[in-house]
C-alpha cells in the first residue's frame, strides 16, 4: 500500500471513547460543510449526486442513477436541535452528518432533526420509476447511530402511488456503547443458596453480552417502555470474588461487557448501586426514593426489557408513520428503505433513549442525547414501458389548423384518452382540464394498453362559443415492444371566431328577363339596391325589375364543417315584397374556388344528389333554405336564387 493510500484509509479517526465517533475537525470557509469522500465499500446503487449550491439549511444539485435517469434534487433541513450544524457529503448518494454538540441542549429536550429530499427528473427520466433510498450512511466508516425513532412521510409523483418498503435489514452487531446492558444483557438466575462464610446470601446473576447481532430496523409501538442506557462496567458495588467475600470493585475491566456478574442482597452489603466514581457519569437506571439504584429495581427492569420487533424485508412503512432504529456502527449498518414513486420524502429523527455514555458530568441522564448522527439518501430508477401521448390545445388565431410559434394555449378546454370504439376513458387516466399553456400529457403503462393497436384523444371545447379549427378526436397508432414510446404534437386548434364566413351580393335583372342558366352570369355587388322612388338615380324599378342573389359561404378552418345550412328569410324592407321564383331554379355548388362564368363548381350539389338542396318555404315573401350539407376545409359553397321585387 502506498503512503497516500494508507493515509486515505485512515482519514476517519475516533474522537470519543464512548458512544459515538466523529470526523477530525475540518475548517472550511463556507456555511454548510460539503465533502466528497470515497464511499463505504458495501454501499451499492445509491446513484451519483453532485451539488450546485450548499448552505447549512439547503443543498441543491444533480443526480444520475445507475439506469441513466437524470435530474435535479433539493435537500432542505427543516429543523435541528441538539447538534452543531450539518456536514453534507456527496458522491455515492447524499450523506448528512448532524454534528456533535453536547452543551447546547437544555433540560430533557430530545436531540432531533428533520430533512426533506425532493426530486425533479428531467427529460425522459420522468418516465422512469424513481425510488428514494434511505440508509444510515453512504461515506463515513467511523461513528455510529443511536437508538432513535424515525418518522417517514412521502409525496408521490403525479398520477402514481408511492410506497415505502424495507429492502434490506440483515442481522448486524449492535453498538454496545450506545445500546448498553438494558438491551444486550439479561438476568440469568436468582437464588438464596450462595454462601459467604456460614451465611446464606440472596443473589442474582446477570449475563452481560456486548456482541449481539440483530436487525437494525424495528417496528415502533405505542406500548413501548422507556428505553434507557446503562453498562454494568460503569457502576460500582455488587461484584464478587471467589474467596467467599464481597469486594467492592470499580474497575471496568473487572465488570466487563462480556461476563457473568453476580449481585448479592442489598441488605448484606448495606449498599445500593451508585454511579462509578471519579467524576464520570454513564447511563441511567430508574432510582428509588433515596436516590439510589436497588438490585431489585435493576433486575425488575431488565428481566422484561421492551425489545422492539424487527421489521422484515418487504415490510411496508405507510406515510406519516414511524419506526425505530437501533444503534449500530456506520461500518456495520446495512439497512435500506426504498420509497418507490416518491417525488419527495421527509424524515424526522429523534433520540429516544434516556441516559448516555458521554463523559460530560450532568449529561448521563439526558433524554435522547446523541453525539454525531448520520443519515443518507440515494436515488434508484427503473425505466418504464410506457406510452406517452401529448399535445396542446391552442388558440388558432389564423385558423390554419397548425400550432404556430406565437399561438398561445387555450385554457379550460378538456382532453381525455379513450378507446376509439367505445369512447370509454382508458383505465388509470382522467380527463385533464387545460391551464393557460394548453399542454396535456397522458403517461400510460404498456400493460394497460396491451392488446390495443390504437387509442384516441378527444377534446371538449371550453365553451359553446369556441369553435374547432382541427378535428376534436385524434387517433393515435400505438407502437409495439418495450421501452418509452412517445407520441407528441397531438394538437387541437380552437378559436372564438366564426369558422364560416358569409357574404351576400345581389344584381338587378331588368324587366325580369333571365334565362335558366343566367343566374351565375349576373354582375353581383355588395352595394345596396336603390329603391327610393323619389331618387332620380334609382337602380331598380318596383313591379318591373327582379333581383338575383348570390350567397357565398367560406369554410375558413382546417376541418370539414358538417350539417351546414344556408338560410335567407327574404326580407326586403318596409313597403316592399320579395317573392322567390323557381325559374330559374335555385342552385348550390361547392368547390375550392368560386364558380366559373357558367356557375360551375367542383361539386354541383343540386345535380349530383337525389335531395333538392334548395327548397322554398311558403309564407309572406317566402324564404329559401338549403338542406344540411358538408363543407370541406377551406372550400366555398355558393347558392344562387331569384326573386321578384314589388312595392306594396
Amino acid at each position: 500500500m502506498s503512503l497516500l493510500s494508507f493515509l486515505l484509509s485512515r482519514q476517519v479517526v475516533p474522537m470519543l471513547v464512548s458512544r459515538s465517533f466523529r470526523l477530525a475537525p475540518l475548517m472550511v470557509g463556507m456555511a454548510g460543510l460539503l465533502l466528497s469522500l470515497e464511499s463505504r465499500a458495501y454501499t451499492d446503487d445509491l446513484g451519483v449526486m453532485t451539488t450546485t449550491s450548499n448552505t447549512q439549511t439547503e443543498v441543491r444539485g444533480n443526480y444520475r442513477t445507475t439506469n441513466g435517469a437524470e435530474g435535479t434534487f433539493k435537500l432542505v433541513r427543516n429543523e435541528q436541535q441538539g447538534y452543531a450544524g450539518s456536514t453534507y457529503t456527496v458522491g455515492q448518494g447524499l450523506q448528512v452528518q448532524n454534528n456533535s454538540s453536547y452543551k447546547n441542549q437544555p433540560g430533557n429536550v430530545k436531540d432531533r432533526f428533520s430533512y426533506t429530499l425532493t426530486l425533479m427528473p428531467e427529460g425522459d427520466s420522468k418516465y422512469h420509476n424513481h425510488s428514494i433510498v434511505i440508509t444510515q450512511t453512504a461515506a463515513s466508516r467511523g461513528g455510529n447511530s443511536e437508538l432513535a425513532r424515525q418518522t417517514l412521510s412521502y409525496v408521490p409523483f403525479d398520477n402514481q402511488e408511492a410506497i415505502a418498503k424495507v429492502s434490506a435489514n440483515p442481522d448486524v452487531p449492535l453498538h454496545y456503547n450506545s445500546m448498553g446492558d438494558y438491551f444486550m444483557g439479561s438476568a440469568d438466575q436468582c437464588g438464596t443458596a450462595w454462601r459467604i462464610g456460614r451465611r446464606r446470601v440472596a443473589y442474582c446473576d446477570f449475563v452481560a453480552n456486548g456482541s449481539v447481532s440483530t436487525p437494525q430496523l424495528r417496528a415502533d409501538s405505542p406500548d413501548a417502555k422507556q428505553p434507557y442506557f446503562y453498562s454494568f462496567a460503569n457502576f460500582e458495588h455488587g461484584y464478587y470474588t471467589t474467596k467467599s467475600k464481597v469486594t467492592l470493585k470499580t474497575s471496568a475491566s473487572e465488570m466487563g461487557k462480556n461476563s457473568t456478574i453476580r449481585f448479592i442482597d442489598d441488605a448484606y452489603t448495606s449498599r445500593k448501586f451508585t454511579w462509578r466514581s471519579g467524576g464520570q457519569y454513564y447511563g441511567f437506571i430508574p432510582k428509588d426514593s433515596d436516590g439510589k439504584i436497588s438490585r431489585d429495581n435493576l433486575f425488575k427492569s431488565n428481566r422484561d426489557p421492551y425489545s422492539y420487533p424487527a421489521l422484515n424485508v418487504g415490510a411496508i412503512i405507510p406515510s406519516d408513520n414511524s419506526y425505530v432504529s437501533y444503534a449500530v456502527l456506520n461500518e456495520a449498518s446495512r439497512y435500506y428503505i426504498n420509497v418507490d414513486n416518491a417525488q419527495s420524502v421527509t424524515l424526522v429523527y429523534e433520540g429516544i433513549m434516556k441516559g448516555a455514555s458521554t463523559d460530560s458530568i450532568g449529561y448521563n441522564e439526558k433524554m435522547g442525547e446523541t453525539a454525531n448522527e448520520w443519515l443518507a439518501f440515494g436515488i434508484r430508477s427503473t425505466p418504464r414501458d410506457v406510452h406517452v401521448i401529448s399535445g396542446k390545445v391552442f388558440n388558432d388565431a389564423n385558423k390554419n389548423g397548425t400550432s404556430d410559434e406565437k399561438e398561445v394555449g387555450y385554457a379550460d378546454a378538456k382532453v381525455k384518452l379513450v378507446d376509439c370504439t367505445t369512447n370509454t376513458i382508458i383505465s388509470g387516466t382522467t380527463e385533464q382540464t387545460m391551464t393557460d399553456d394548453g399542454d396535456y400529457e397522458f403517461v400510460v403503462p404498456a400493460e394497460t394498453l396491451s392488446g390495443k393497436s390504437n387509442v384516441c384523444v378527444v377534446e371538449t371545447n371550453a365553451s359553446e362559443s369556441v369553435h374547432d379549427t382541427t378535428p376534436n378526436k385524434i387517433m393515435v397508432k400505438l407502437a409495439s415492444g418495450a421501452g418509452i414510446h412517445k407520441y407528441p404534437n397531438n394538437n387541437f386548434g380552437d378559436t372564438n371566431e366564426a369558422l364560416l364566413k358569409l357574404t351576400k351580393t345581389q344584381a338587378v335583372v331588368k324587366g325580369c328577363q333571365i334565362g335558366d342558366a343566367d343566374l351565375p352570369k349576373q354582375t353581383y355587388s355588395e352595394n345596396p339596391l336603390n329603391t327610393d322612388s323619389n331618387d332620380p338615380n334609382r337602380i331598380i324599378q318596383p313591379n318591373v325589375d327582379c333581383v338575383a342573389y348570390k350567397i357565398m359561404a367560406t369554410n375558413t378552418s382546417q376541418i370539414d364543417l358538417e350539417n351546414v345550412i344556408i338560410k335567407d328569410p327574404l326580407k326586403p324592407g318596409v313597403g316592399a315584397t320579395l317573392q322567390l321564383k323557381l325559374k330559374p331554379a335555385p342552385t348550390l355548388c361547392v368547390g375550392t374556388s368560386e364558380p366559373d362564368a357558367n356557375g360551375k363548381c367542383d361539386s354541383d350539389l343540386m345535380n349530383t344528389n337525389s335531395t333538392a338542396y334548395a327548397k322554398v318555404h311558403a309564407g309572406s315573401g317566402g324564404e329559401i333554405q338549403t338542406e344540411s350539407f358538408t363543407l370541406p376545409a377551406g372550400q366555398i359553397a355558393v347558392m344562387y336564387f331569384y326573386a321578384t321585387y314589388k312595392e306594396n
